[in-house]
């Protein structure tokens, strides 16, 4: 049993036998963001 998102593929429906989803996990990726540094005021 799995118990976290995990994406079916091809592949792995050979070897693991799905069920239907219990919920849905969008893909995402973490990123810190950059921010540009402040120009001086003269």
């Amino acid at each position: 049993m799995i118990l976290s998102s995990m994406s079916i593929t091809p592949e792995r429906e050979k070897l693991v036998d799905f069920t239907n989803k219990i919920y849905n996990t969008p893909p995402q990726l973490p990123f810190r963001r950059i921010r540009q540094p402040r120009r001086l005021q003269t």
